[in-house]
């Protein structure tokens, strides 16, 4: 038990503790390196991927001190203008693994919450997203499952608006962009829609 203890929840990726070098968060770090590179670079078209590992451990409380940190960064990429032409994603690969007892017993709301990850979208106002009630239409998809294929389309969709030449032969045939209203009804597991996706579907082999 003591190994396990050790290597699982203190030593590795998973560990209960705080992640921290030399007095900060090492999130931090990674913050203020994304700071440099979208002021170095802040006239040119750029991606920038931020990754973090503070939410992988099983208590849920680690992740808070992030909190903060991520609260002040936007809110200075807001102060300076950057949101006007701007789409920011936050997401997780997966949802809660370790969720207490329902982790032990693997029940059914384990099953369910560990393929439930976040998405949050923050697009620029003079996105398509604010024109023709397309915020609107968009609602009911919050709840709908989707696949990687149709995150991919709904970036394709960000990027080029509604210029149908410009999306000629860019989008996936398997997917759909989450700026459009789907239809929930043909969304899951064995659904034509997503039978591509079947052998990789998470729930497929799940009560």
């Amino acid at each position: 038990m003591r190994t396990f203890y050790d290597r699982f929840l203190i030593i590795r990726l998973t560990s209960l503790l705080r992640k921290c070098l030399f007095g900060k968060d090492i999130n931090e770090y990674s913050i203020e390196y994304w700071k440099q590179f979208w002021t170095t670079y802040l006239e040119e078209n750029k991606v920038f991927l931020f990754q973090t590992l503070d939410g992988h451990e099983p208590t849920g409380e680690v992740l808070g001190y992030f909190d903060n940190t991520l609260y002040e960064f936007l809110n200075d990429f807001y102060s300076k203008g950057y949101f006007k032409d701007t789409a920011i994603i936050l997401f997780s690969d997966h949802g809660q693994h370790l969720n207490g007892p329902f982790y032990l017993l693997d029940s059914e709301d384990f099953n369910i919450e560990r393929v439930l990850p976040t998405l949050f979208l923050i697009l620029p106002n003079n996105n398509i997203l604010y024109k023709d009630d397309k915020y609107e239409k968009i609602k009911s998809n919050q709840q709908i499952f989707i696949t990687a294929f149709d995150i991919y389309n709904t970036l394709i969709h960000i990027v080029y608006g509604e210029n149908n030449e410009k999306l000629e032969g860019k989008l996936i045939s398997y997917g759909d962009s989450l700026l459009n209203e789907l239809d929930y009804k043909n969304r899951y597991c064995n659904s034509s829609k997503i039978a591509n996706l079947v052998s990789k579907c998470m729930c497929l082999n799940k009560k």
